[in-house]
């Protein structure tokens, strides 16, 4: 059965790019096997999971290590979620 990154049985999400296997993702990648499987878990790229293997969105991977490049040290802001909870 096809499971999204999500997590939620049958919700299979058609807009992904190139699906690729963990150990390629790696080889794109400056993450370890066990990141990228979070971040899956997670919702923070795309990607699904069938079985017991995780197949990975390489575009998704990019875009997210390259969101992190650029927020360098500001990603760590303690500060952040305290704000956007303000705010609401």
């Amino acid at each position: 059965m096809l499971t999204s990154h999500t997590g939620n049985k049958g919700d299979y999400n058609n807009d992904m790019g190139e699906l690729v296997l963990i150990y390629r993702a790696l080889q794109e990648s400056s993450y370890s096997a066990n990141h990228i499987t979070l971040l899956l878990r997670e919702g923070k790229i795309k990607g699904r999971k069938e079985g017991r293997i995780w197949l990975v969105d390489l575009d998704s991977l990019k875009e997210y290590e390259a969101e992190m490049s650029e927020a360098g040290t500001k990603k760590f802001d303690p500060t952040k979620n305290k704000e956007e909870l303000e705010k609401a």
